[in-house]
């Protein structure tokens, strides 16, 4: 995953992205990556508490 959040509008393949559907995906998908992986973390330090009682 990391991999993909670190993808540039210049790399092949964010070129490839963007050729494929156009401006703004790119960021938009790393966006959304973002926002799971935070939401994830959250999850986990919850199950965490939770797992606690």
């Amino acid at each position: 995953m990391d991999e993909i959040l670190n993808l540039q509008p210049n790399d092949d393949a964010g070129k490839l992205l963007n050729n494929l559907t156009g401006e703004g995906l790119l960021i938009d998908l790393k966006d959304n990556l973002m926002m799971a992986t935070w939401i994830l973390k959250e999850l986990e330090e919850l199950d965490k508490k939770l797992g606690q009682y």
